[in-house]
């Protein structure tokens, strides 16, 4: 009995806990006459002199109804949100999706590295990588839980991406030029690009320098030649020598503050100084008296076999844009496209189709799959007994392997064969060939091998628009698209003709719209631009590439052993001028598509929301939809630059807000030269969401006061420009000097600008002076961007302006030799003695 009695009094005592909305005072009951908070029967109250009462002079309960309901839900939310993180991550492990992970810790660990200041030493990284390795192996063996294991994988594969950036980085070690200079080159040349503008780019490995020697000479550089003797006796001099004398100048810096550093790609590509031919270029000969390795040997080969390729396509001296441009996606030298011609893709959304990538890769295998399989279908004994199938993808990966070399090699292309040759590789296992996991391998090998590509918007757009491709395809959505159409038994005749071609144009249409919302983030933050109408261009466009332009190239490739290719590669051309002219037309009735500056925090949560959508699949999914509010709340709330400054300190233009001549207001740029630099145009116009440039209003002398500036304008004298701000209800006054000294301005300034060098900052370093800017200081720390400061709050109102700068005070590898230019050194342009 006594067991008994135990044995009831637990269960009473389980079910009084399990029901907290019964353990209540009684009085609390005769209070709200609430019966139906009385317990069930069976259930005991708990006596009121077992209950504590609130102490005398303490706050008083909440002993309401709600307020006891929201407690209880409290108390029952917290069991609840366990229980939903738990089961969600069991469903990612179970579902393997924490493997498609991998290389997003170790390209945020690349990241980390290529971002931080100063440079991390090796020693660091490889501690920190022993470390996390003794640290992880000791949370798997201690601890059972699986998000502590996650995290320390997580940050393992972070420290692992950082180290094998570092290790890259110390490997290629390119020697870079430190300040612009002439002299007298010898080299062997490593590439020939034929450009639309009759020049030619020669990329050469240097043997030696004269006149004057350099003491610290890079081993490549990239020059251009206007005229060039002796390419006409050797046309294909890939692997010969060159000579002649060149202006060298170090690989520029960003022109903008987060915009693309050409000197952080030319050290990767191992290219230390860029420049031109003072003259013409003399190619020598071939090297007859220097062996050659092997490896030497075959690139030269196969770059000579390309031009020669390419020369054939083309046709003669004169051909159209339709065969300048076949020749570049049969050969991957897109150096001879018109630039309006690139300019027209671009703005279009249509640029795609020029980069040799996972399209051109996909549509040229799948020739040769689909060929091979239906010929060797047609004779039943061979496809009974044989895997036509394997036999189609194995001579899909050969025919791949062969356009990665013809092409060229970029890391685009190597990129796109990696990823199609484990897809047909997994083909030939029986396993299943387009999935994230073979996505994700493809991604970890780039990683390993070349970190530094995960900075570049081709790595970006490329994995992040077939990562969105195989999360839709691989979904309800797209298993319904594949499968419409395909129970004839249930559906009207009609319907049954018409699916085949519903299917094609629903996958169109999703491909469009999939790939471009994925590559617009990455589009936004490093060009300041997206194509508003790609949709309707790419609907058009991609339908001609896909089944006639890549299938001819593949038909004329294969018919240059018969000579008959000329009219093949005509047909080519033809239809790719009609891709050129849909991309025209779609710029012609787009908006401007310049969006101005992603600022890096929302560029990072927009890839959260990408990257968790793709690779999630459980119910975090939709915490990543949540992130859209907060990334296109920090894009709004970011202001835009007022004035922008070049890093030769030369260009320098005010963003103002104008007029256009249709009566819409649009942002302008005004700059202080009538003839900008072009390239500083095309950069600075996109990061302002700029539509168009001018010139500020030219005076046949200096300026001397601000009287006749008008807020918002600029006036330009020879050597001295004024420039008047009024944005956000701040005001402030801007000079810009060029070769003369003049400190009248001290006071009635916010900023001055010395343009040239040598130059001493004369307005002192009181808190009431002007700020002042050095061509000294825009070549250390690179070009700068200037906004209106926030009035800070309470305090007397300080200098308006607020100075953004491209490059950090810490020196990495590819910009440590900028301290080595003569505006750096605060030293004017060198010019040579007159005899």
């Amino acid at each position: 009995m006594q067991k008994s009695r135990g044995y009831k009094e637990d269960d009473d005592r389980a079910v009084t806990a399990q029901s907290p909305q019964y353990h209540v005072d009684e009085r609390f009951h005769w209070a709200v006459g609430a019966t139906d908070l009385l317990p069930p029967a069976g259930v005991p109250t708990v006596p009121p002199a077992t209950q504590k009462l609130p102490n005398a002079g303490a706050p008083e309960a909440d002993t309401s109804a709600d307020g006891r309901d929201r407690k209880a839900a409290l108390r029952s939310l917290r069991p609840r949100l366990e229980s939903w993180f738990q089961t969600a991550v069991q469903t990612e492990i179970q579902k393997g999706s924490f493997f498609v992970w991998t290389p997003v810790f170790l390209g945020a660990g690349s990241v980390v590295y290529l971002r931080a200041a100063p440079e991390p030493q090796i020693t660091h990284l490889v501690s920190g990588l022993a470390f996390l390795g003794v640290m992880t192996a000791l949370v798997f063996a201690k601890v059972q839980s699986s998000l502590p294991r996650l995290l320390a994988l997580a940050a393992l594969l972070m420290v692992a991406g950082a180290l094998a950036s570092k290790m890259q980085t110390d490997r290629i070690g390119t020697q870079m030029l430190g300040s612009a200079i002439s002299t007298h080159i010898t080299g062997v040349i490593q590439s020939i690009e034929r450009r639309a503008n009759g020049s030619v780019r020669f990329t050469i490995d240097l043997t030696s320098t004269s006149k004057p020697k350099l003491k610290y000479a890079p081993d490549r550089i990239r020059v251009v030649a206007r005229k060039v003797e002796g390419l006409d006796r050797w046309p294909y001099a890939n692997g010969y020598w060159i000579e002649g004398r060149v202006r060298l100048t170090p690989p520029s810096s960003p022109f903008r503050p987060g915009g693309y550093d050409f000197a952080f790609a030319n050290y990767y590509a191992g290219i230390g100084a860029n420049g031109f031919f003072l003259g013409a270029a003399r190619v020598v000969g071939p090297r007859l008296e220097y062996q050659q390795s092997r490896a030497d040997a075959f690139k030269y080969a196969i770059d000579n076999a390309r031009m020669r390729l390419a020369d054939r396509i083309t046709g003669g001296d004169e051909p159209s844009t339709g065969l300048i441009v076949a020749s570049a996606l049969v050969t991957g030298d897109r150096s001879a496209i018109p630039e309006e011609v690139s300019v027209a893709l671009r703005r279009s959304g249509l640029a795609h189709i020029l980069a040799i990538s996972g399209l051109h890769m996909a549509l040229v295998s799948g020739t040769i799959l689909f060929a091979v399989r239906s010929g060797m279908s047609l004779a039943p004994a061979m496809s009974s007994r044989w895997p036509i199938k394997k036999y189609g993808a194995t001579a899909a990966l050969a025919s791949a392997t062969a356009y990665l070399i013809m092409s060229g090699g970029s890391v685009a292309t190597q990129r796109a064969w990696l990823m199609l040759s484990i897809m047909l590789i997994a083909l030939c296992l029986d396993r299943s060939a387009v999935t994230m996991r073979n996505l994700a391998l493809a991604a970890v090998f780039i990683l390993l091998i070349a970190p530094n590509e995960v900075m570049g918007p081709s790595f970006q757009m490329s994995f992040a628009a077939t990562g969105a491709l195989i999360a839709v395809y691989r979904s309800r959505f797209g298993s319904w698209m594949f499968s419409f159409g395909a129970n004839e038994t249930a559906q009207p005749r009609f319907i049954s003709v018409a699916a085949p071609f519903i299917r094609f144009a629903l996958a169109l249409v999703t491909t469009s719209i999939v790939a471009g919302l994925a590559t617009s983030i990455f589009a936004a933050y490093h060009f300041n631009r997206v194509a508003p109408y790609g949709l309707v261009a790419n609907f058009i466009a991609v339908p001609l590439v896909s089944t006639l332009v890549m299938p001819l190239g593949v038909l004329g490739v294969l018919a240059l052993p018969f000579g008959i290719e000329g009219p093949i590669f005509g047909a080519m051309g033809y239809f790719i001028n009609l891709v050129v002219g849909i991309a025209t037309w779609v710029v012609a009735i787009s908006p401007p598509g310049a969006v101005g500056i992603l600022p890096d925090r929302s560029y990072l949560l927009f890839v959260a929301v990408l990257v968790g959508l793709c690779f999630l699949k459980s119910s975090f999914r939709y915490l990543a939809l949540l992130v859209i509010v907060p990334a296109i709340g920090v894009w709004q709330a970011k202001d835009r630059p007022v004035a922008m400054l070049s890093v030769d300190a030369k260009q320098f233009a005010l963003a103002v807000d104008s007029i256009m001549p249709d009566g819409s207001g649009a942002r302008a740029l005004i700059f202080n030269r009538n003839r900008p630099n072009g390239f500083t145009t095309e950069q600075w116009l996109p990061a302002v969401a700029a539509q168009d440039f001018s010139s500020a209003t030219q005076l046949d002398q200096d300026p001397r006061d601000f009287e006749d500036v008008f807020d918002n304008s600029m006036v330009c004298g020879p050597n001295t420009c004024l420039a008047n701000v009024n944005y956000a209800s701040r005001e402030g006054r801007i000079v810009y000097l060029n070769k003369v000294s003049d400190n009248n301005f001290c006071a009635t300034a916010d900023l001055i600008v010395h343009a040239y060098a040598p130059a001493t900052k004369t307005c002192g370093s009181k808190r009431s002076a002007a700020v002042e800017l050095t061509a000294q200081d825009l070549a250390l720390r690179g070009a700068a961007m200037i906004y209106v400061a926030e009035k800070p709050a309470g305090i007397d109102e300080t200098n308006p302006f607020e100075i953004i700068f491209a490059l950090g005070v810490s020196e990495r590898p590819w910009n440590a030799s900028r301290v080595y230019g003569r505006a750096a050194r605060n030293l004017d342009e060198w010019k040579p003695k007159r005899q």
